[in-house]
């Protein structure tokens, strides 16, 4: 596995590592782990290590359940931000948590804070409105989520799609211009890393291929 460290049978949280499936797109490395419950979950090394994934999903579930706060309304919410944030299994992975995308962390383990601060927010328990980052480069944190109808997500969506085509068209015009001064694999990944970090908008390898 060259330079990956080796987790199999190590033991993090509920979870024990049965063995390395691969490293992501991203080069972080991925484990099959087998969690207290029975389930089988594929989790990144680095959430291992740092403790912010202890369990397939199971021990968010009980807390909730110790709280009574399995039933509320705003529980479905938590439990899919949880997913698609951390989860790469997630169909919905690649939008959030694969963009580096997070969920504040006192919130990662507890439902408890998500929903207090929630319920303190315009139109959360409206019929027609959902959860919304308000930078939708932002992580789901306080300050920067709201309840908003779809009309307003579609234009938050459309907003950030833009922004990233304008700086894929930009960065393949740069790209022409170096490719002839400096060999590709020299700049490219210096270069997305500082561009990513500069307009706060995730652009791949993949998107420059295009």
């Amino acid at each position: 596995m060259g330079k990956v460290q080796d987790l199999t049978g190590q033991k993090f949280g509920r979870l024990i590592v049965n063995r390395y499936v691969n490293n992501n797109q991203y080069g972080k490395a991925c484990w099959e782990c087998k969690c207290k419950c029975g389930k089988t979950t594929i989790v990144k090394g680095n959430s291992l290590k740092t403790g912010n994934t202890q369990s397939c999903g199971c021990l968010q579930v009980e807390k909730a359940t110790k709280h009574n706060l399995s039933h509320h309304p705003l529980y479905g919410v938590w439990v899919n931000i949880i997913q698609r944030t951390t989860n790469p299994n997630d169909k919905e992975y690649k939008n959030y948590g694969a963009r580096k995308i997070k969920i504040y962390d006192p919130w990662l383990k507890d439902p408890t804070g998500f929903i207090k601060y929630c319920e303190r927010l315009p139109n959360w328990n409206i019929k027609g409105y959902s959860i919304d980052r308000i930078n939708n480069h932002g992580n789901y944190e306080p300050g920067n989520i709201r309840f908003a109808d779809n009309s307003t997500q579609m234009k938050n969506r459309r907003a950030y799609s833009n922004t990233k085509e304008k700086y894929i068209k930009f960065l393949k015009e740069l790209m022409v211009k170096l490719k002839f001064l400096v060999p590709l694999k020299l700049f490219k990944k210096p270069l997305i890393v500082k561009f990513k970090i500069t307009y706060d908008c995730y652009i791949s390898e993949s998107d420059l291929k295009n």
